[in-house]
């Protein structure tokens, strides 16, 4: 694919990925008090939370293709999208915790 198509691709995996998890936190929070609290997770919680993991990782693959203005996806790409989706997730997971 063109560079262009890579950045079609990219830019539509990443507005996907937003938008599930928008979608994820508009599911889990209610106002209580005039005030906005996250409450007991739904099951599409879970749902959009898989979706959105694999919009980050299509978006992180079509930025790296698009990069190195490769003509089809190779293993390669494939594993470096791997390792920064679950970086993204893994910094995430850490601040949420800290």
């Amino acid at each position: 694919m063109e560079k262009r198509g890579w950045a079609i691709f990219q830019w539509t995996a990443g507005g996907a990925a937003i938008m599930m998890m928008i979608a994820m936190f508009v599911l889990t929070s209610e106002f209580q008090g005039g005030k906005l609290v996250m409450v007991h997770p739904t099951p599409w919680m879970y749902v959009l939370f898989g979706l959105s993991v694999i919009g980050v990782f299509l978006f992180v693959l079509g930025h790296l293709a698009k990069k190195r203005e490769a003509f089809a996806i190779d293993k390669s790409i494939i594993l470096q999208a791997v390792l920064w989706t679950s970086l993204f997730y893994g910094l995430l997971f850490v601040i949420n915790f800290y």
